[in-house]
């Protein structure tokens, strides 16, 4: 992404935001009754071109550009996910592109002190980011996402209470479905290792995964069909 974002920047040329997205297809010619992997499309970037932006550019410049993306982008997903690094301020500004972007945040967290050490710094970046974005542009913060969930384990009982106090403080939630402690979920995300089905992907772990995807999904408005039976979340 960050060519396009550097060109559309310099003014080199008009951009066709189809020229930097990365697809991976579905593989039609696989027989299953199973849910495919379906087509994925990316963006990527360039770690020197993200330099030389942030050097040249303004505050101002990274809300335009995140214009230009949405606008570029909005006719053609109904989701975009952007990744964010977890520390921003106003000399981030290729990041900051994102985070104007984003209608919805969500924060994962693994419940262990350094993390629960960070939450305040993270709240107060993403406060900066709506005062940077203005009124005509607020977000929602959606809620926490555990990751490497073991409720069994000493620093969950030990720290599950504070980040339910940060959840109540920010408005927003603590999902009750959590991604589990395995390498399995980490196998899944390396697109080098080929997977044509969305439970060989997440193997055992697949219905966690899914339910989480769901209550997010829910949590934004949509009516699932076929939703498989959920327990009552913890909210605020």
């Amino acid at each position: 992404m960050s060519h396009a974002i550097f060109e559309k920047h310099t003014e080199l040329n008009s951009i066709n935001i189809d020229d930097y997205i990365f697809s991976r297809k579905e593989n039609k010619d696989f027989k299953t009754r199973k849910i495919k992997l379906g087509n994925l499309d990316i963006i990527t970037s360039s770690p020197d071109l993200i330099t030389e932006f942030e050097e040249i550019s303004t505050l101002n410049d990274s809300l335009k550009l995140s214009k230009w993306l949405k606008n570029s982008l909005s006719d053609k997903y109904d989701f975009v996910f952007i990744d964010l690094p977890g520390n921003l301020s106003k000399r981030n500004g290729f990041p900051l592109i994102g985070a104007f972007l984003a209608n919805y945040f969500i924060i994962p967290t693994e419940l262990n002190r350094i993390n629960i050490n960070a939450i305040p710094l993270t709240l107060q970046i993403l406060d900066n980011i709506k005062d940077w974005r203005g009124e005509e542009n607020k977000y929602q913060l959606l809620g926490f996402i555990l990751n490497k969930l073991d409720k069994r384990s000493k620093q969950y009982k030990l720290h599950k209470d504070e980040l339910a106090q940060f959840a109540n403080i920010s408005e927003c939630k603590i999902f009750y479905n959590a991604l589990p402690p395995t390498p399995k979920l980490s196998n899944a995300a390396d697109d080098s290792i080929e997977y044509f089905t969305l439970s060989d992907r997440y193997d055992t772990y697949y219905s966690s995964v899914r339910n989480l995807v769901f209550e997010i999904v829910e949590n934004l408005g949509y009516i699932l069909k076929n939703k498989p039976s959920a327990k009552k979340s913890d909210t605020k």
